[in-house]
């Protein structure tokens, strides 16, 4: 039976630079994941097409919860920014490097823009 490497997954953030509290916070996130949407990570993460479609069923379980779209899409990316930072540990950061980041790049590409307004 499947169980979440808590510690071993938080100890992984910690060398990675982040914070306690934040490791912590990224642990929750992944739990609340697999108990919510009921799925194991290991295996939903294992591979790109799974990983896709489980961005996806986080992204709809939380704009179906959310009043806002704004605090659903808020909510969505700290998800799925944990999800693949557990894919990252348990699958290497080369096997990752293409599966889709939480805002699937937007987020850049209106920095990019506003920035090349400016200039």
């Amino acid at each position: 039976m499947w169980k979440f490497p808590k510690e071993k997954y938080k100890n992984f953030l910690i060398k990675d630079g982040l914070g306690e509290r934040a490791a912590g916070d990224y642990v929750s996130r992944c739990l609340r994941v697999e108990r919510d949407l009921k799925v194991n990570l290991e295996k939903e993460t294992e591979n790109f097409l799974s990983y896709v479609l489980l961005i996806r069923l986080i992204r709809a379980k939380y704009k179906q919860e959310y009043e806002t779209g704004f605090k659903a899409l808020r909510v969505a990316a700290q998800l799925v920014s944990a999800v693949r930072r557990f894919a990252e540990f348990r699958w290497g950061k080369r096997v990752i490097d293409h599966y889709p980041r939480a805002h699937g790049g937007k987020i850049e590409k209106l920095r990019l823009a506003s920035t090349s307004k400016k200039s």
